[in-house]
């Protein structure tokens, strides 16, 4: 596809955002791809933006905004895999424990 024709024909919106777009409308792309301490740092600084921002957290805008910041389509996640991500695994206000079986 030439992404370049595509972003003159929507000045507004930067062309990585309208990839992204595109690809979620199609369903492509490999979303299913692992988490790295790359993905998560970044899914920390954008919700971290996000926070100070608006009071109410907008998972769309922040999958949205992760994907702009990543910079690979391969690697982009969707709004309900941040939301997951987050609250299963990086929130810092999750209680961690151990089960030990004897």
């Amino acid at each position: 596809m030439e992404w370049n024709i595509i972003g003159r024909l929507f000045p507004k919106f930067p062309v990585l955002y309208l990839k992204h777009q595109i690809f979620l409308l199609l369903g492509t792309g490999n979303s299913r791809c692992d988490w790295n301490s790359t993905h998560d740092a970044a899914l920390i600084q954008v919700r971290a933006d996000a926070m100070t921002k608006e009071k109410m957290v907008n998972w769309k805008k922040i999958s949205q905004d992760f994907c702009m910041k990543i910079g690979d389509l391969k690697d982009f996640k969707t709004q309900k895999q941040c939301k997951e991500r987050w609250l299963n695994h990086l929130n810092p206000d999750l209680k961690r424990f151990f089960l030990f079986c004897f």
